[in-house]
């Protein structure tokens, strides 16, 4: 995930290599959220709940935006445990 600072971006004028994989965000303040957070995390499930066998670890620094209910909820519902 990368994140941009301001109220919009405009891709076609990014010349770069980057896998198309890589999720493209945007905040005022040019950090995450509990917006993004959300994001970030079905982002994260996408690419890592077909090769998990049964539950998914995700390690987190504590970062607010990790702690909402909606994050949370989000992670019990599939499976994924925080540490």
């Amino acid at each position: 995930m990368l994140i941009f600072k301001g109220a919009y971006y405009l891709r076609k004028h990014f010349k770069n290599d980057i896998d198309s994989n890589v999720y493209w965000a945007r905040s005022e303040t040019g950090f995450i959220n509990d917006k993004l957070a959300l994001k970030y995390l079905e982002h994260f499930n996408k690419f890592t709940k077909d090769i998990a066998k049964g539950y998914q670890m995700l390690i987190f620094d504590g970062h607010g935006s990790y702690l909402s209910q909606q994050f949370i909820d989000y992670c019990w519902v599939n499976k994924i445990r925080l540490f």
